[in-house]
């Protein structure tokens, strides 16, 4: 029953507000400035103006980027993960490209509109004691019925991470709720349908980085509760069918709070970290943030067969460190004909949630590789490639299998005061070695990039990257598409409006169901 009467309403909403005063102080957010604020407003422009080279004619579908564009000004403090989602679509067909934004109708964005202000607690009020008073009027709203705030988990919340494309859907990912179901118009522009929870069978948050099997179509995905009640487990695993009618859900045996941001999956198997960047309320106490690396604390990874049950799972002890994105992983037999899990990702020795930058200053991360082998129990563990990187991509058809080449996001060392990415690097995982890599100019700067495979590939890499690249001097955005094959710069095409930096896009070809519906 609703008890929020309006005095308790008016008496809660005033110590939040005066928290928020105290916390936000006369210091610039360095995440809402620069190319990191947010545009205002959603545009449309047909056929970019090409700056360079030609937009290549075999070329013919969509890239779509998520990425946070907070709608309102931020209530309390403000981390770069907590915008309200923002896609980005660039669609090329016969030579020609056109641009469309949308801002995520979310019912989280739904609930901020009645006041014209966020009214959910973010990730940067999660710091420090008054942090701890904020989590707790958050809760007490909840408790008491105020239908002004959203259900984090059930609602979509900010949707603003990633996309996925599984079953002829599109869905925008945050991985502390269920999806949210867009829709790409063929008229190049961008619609929200609503909140997915597949068809009422979704019972937990949704990683915003699911697998779908290149060969079997089937949808592997992960979801991680920082609360639990009625024994809840602390992550869960699925597998939804390839028709998106069958979902099954396992417990994989993690015992405490953890940020599980990725993971990864071979042709038979599901690889979990387990990894100590642990959910620590009591750390507020001493002014830091909800999230605490603990080195000290267990590191390991668990495989799990595809379709396996909890007793099935096999954890294997690494060496502690922090991994947001995954590469890759594929099955190997090693001399003696043991079975061997080789998974590939960006890994840091530390990392400081609430700081991202600092935490990189004095260890820098590099692309890295385990060797699990499933009949010993051994672990061969260490650097695959002396790159500092992130938002790997590769070939999607590849996923899951041995391969051969990865792309990724290369970092700005120079000027630190926010994370950058200078460049696309191209890393040969057999050699280790960079083979190929684009650096975007003076002061120019991307993110994750798209592979789009040929209709016709001789190799792995016979295909084109893509991205958005922000120019600092004028602030203004192109996108590029680049030769997967030798790096060479295809085109560049010039957008009307700024991009802001984001997070993680995807490829998808014209000839999908997705994009032929009609309008």
């Amino acid at each position: 029953m609703t008890v929020l009467t309006k005095p308790i309403k008016g008496a809660i909403k005033f110590v939040d507000d005066i928290v928020d005063s105290f916390r936000k102080g006369k210091e610039k957010n360095v995440y809402l400035e620069g190319n990191y604020a947010p545009v205002s407003d959603e545009v449309f422009q047909e056929s970019c103006i090409v700056l360079e080279g030609k937009v290549p004619e075999d070329i013919s579908g969509s890239f779509v980027r998520n990425g946070p564009n907070p709608k309102y000004e931020p209530k309390g403090l403000y981390h770069w993960f907590d915008g309200d989602g923002m896609v980005h679509r660039v669609q090329i067909k016969e030579g020609k490209m056109n641009y469309a934004n949308h801002q995520t109708r979310t019912k989280k964005l739904a609930c901020d509109a009645i006041h014209r202000q966020s009214q959910m607690i973010n990730i940067g009020d999660m710091v420090g004691r008054l942090g701890i008073l904020k989590i707790l009027l958050q809760s007490t709203r909840q408790f008491l019925g105020d239908r002004t705030i959203s259900n984090i988990e059930k609602d979509g919340s900010v949707a603003n991470t990633s996309l996925l494309y599984h079953n002829d859907k599109l869905l925008a990912l945050v991985e502390s709720s269920y999806p949210t179901e867009l829709k790409l118009l063929p008229n190049g522009r961008v619609e929200t349908v609503g909140v997915n929870d597949f068809e009422g069978r979704l019972r937990q948050p949704f990683t915003a980085h699911p697998k779908v099997d290149p060969v079997t179509k089937e949808l592997m995905f992960f979801g991680y509760r920082l609360f639990r009640s009625d024994n809840q487990p602390f992550v869960e695993y699925g597998v939804l069918s390839s028709d998106g009618k069958t979902l099954k859900t396992v417990d994989i045996g993690v015992d405490r709070a953890i940020m599980m941001h990725d993971f990864a999956i071979t042709e038979n198997y599901s690889c979990f970290f387990d990894l100590p960047l642990i959910f620590s309320p009591n750390n507020l106490v001493s002014g830091g943030g909800a999230f605490v690396f603990k080195p000290k604390e267990r590191a390991r990874i668990g495989v799990l067969p595809r379709h396996g049950i909890s007793t099935e799972m096999k954890w294997f002890d690494v060496l502690p460190c922090a991994v947001f994105h995954t590469a890759n992983a594929y099955e190997e037999q090693d001399e003696n004909q043991n079975r061997i899990v080789v998974i590939q990702a960006c890994r840091l020795p530390k990392v400081e949630l609430f700081d991202l930058v600092d935490a990189e200053t004095e260890d820098e991360g590099t692309f890295y590789e385990w060797r699990l082998n499933l009949e010993t129990g051994k672990v061969s563990e260490g650097e695959l490639c002396q790159i500092f990187g992130e938002f790997p991509i590769l070939n999607p058809k590849f996923l899951g299998r041995k391969h051969r080449y990865v792309w990724l996001a290369k970092f700005y060392k120079q000027d630190r005061s926010v994370p950058r990415f200078e460049g696309i690097s191209k890393v040969d995982c057999i050699d280790g070695k960079v083979v190929s890599e684009v650096i975007y100019g003076n002061r120019k700067y991307g993110g994750e990039c798209g592979f789009i495979a040929k209709s016709d590939p001789k190799s792995e890499d016979d295909g084109y990257i893509c991205g958005f690249v922000h120019d600092e001097s004028d602030q203004t955005t192109e996108f590029w598409v680049l030769d997967a094959l030798d790096m060479t710069i295809q085109c560049k095409v010039r957008l009307s409006r700024r991009v802001p930096y984001g997070f993680h896009g995807i490829w998808i070809n014209e000839d999908t169901n997705l994009t032929r519906s009609k309008l």
